[in-house]
């Protein structure tokens, strides 16, 4: 089970950023915290339905590797991590480079906020031509400007 107000480390699931929505992502040294709306989370002991989080950071840290769409290798350390990752999604940021992320690190997991709500429904944080923003606008701007994030 999913405890809101957690860290959980990526060990105990696979996560998947296909749905999902992000923006402000923050690089400090070979640390790399990206703020995600709609992450979805699949038990890797149970071939479950995912579980889709409102609100929650996904944080990577002692990168090995950062590769991005749009300019290869960030960060170039080794090719050998823990954790291989592929992280995308809608960037909502006007302009950034992080756009379809490849991550190799020896480290990290999701922080679950106090609040976050965990659910098999979607969390859409803005109008799409598919489906209407279903999450509260300040909530959602709130975790995007890293209000009460525990990370930093």
């Amino acid at each position: 089970m999913i405890k809101k107000g957690s860290y959980i480390s990526f060990d105990s699931f696979e996560l998947h950023s296909f749905d999902a929505y992000y923006k402000n992502v923050i690089l400090l040294g070979n640390t790399l915290i990206i703020p995600y709306v709609n992450l979805a989370l699949f038990n890797v002991n149970r071939g479950s339905k995912p579980e889709y989080i409102d609100r929650c950071y996904v944080l990577l840290k002692e990168i090995k590797r950062l590769s991005l769409y749009s300019q290869e290798n960030i960060i170039s350390n080794s090719n050998f991590g823990k954790y291989d990752l592929f992280l995308g999604g809608m960037n909502l940021d006007d302009k950034s480079v992080f756009v379809d992320m490849d991550v190799i690190c020896n480290d990290g997991g999701v922080y679950l906020l106090e609040d976050s709500k965990i659910s098999h429904e979607l969390s859409i944080p803005i109008d799409t031509p598919n489906f209407s923003m279903n999450m509260d606008p300040k909530k959602v701007e709130e975790l995007f400007m890293y209000k009460d994030c525990k990370l930093l």
